[in-house]
């Protein structure tokens, strides 16, 4: 559901794009928080594993292209400020994670 521009909210199997990637992935939870939209959880500011929340990127650039390593120990940051979903921030289209080897990644709404 639409709030306003760029607010909508993340639920499994949107698209991601890092910078420093080669391809497109798609967020991803493995247990949910218990909320759904059409079906779908929706995800939160803690959904930053590597590997369980977040694929590879296909190629990194900042690894002279070799296969993307995501490193993203911290938590998605410009997530929703009204609303809390299993005790941490709705994620939303204008959401960012930062991977430590130099790439960011957003998701595309």
């Amino acid at each position: 559901r639409k709030r306003k521009m760029g607010k909508d909210y993340v639920v499994r199997g949107m698209q991601l794009r890092c910078t420093s990637g080669s391809a497109p992935g798609k967020i991803t939870t493995s247990t949910g928080h218990g909320v759904l939209y059409k079906g779908e959880p929706l995800l939160n500011a803690n959904d930053h594993i590597p590997m369980v929340n977040l694929p590879g990127f296909g190629n990194c650039l900042n690894l002279q292209g070799c296969k993307c390593m995501t490193a993203t120990p911290l938590a998605w940051m410009n997530c929703s400020t009204n609303h809390l979903i299993d005790g941490a921030p709705a994620l939303t289209t204008s959401s960012k994670c930062i991977c430590l080897l130099g790439g960011v990644i957003s998701i595309q709404g």
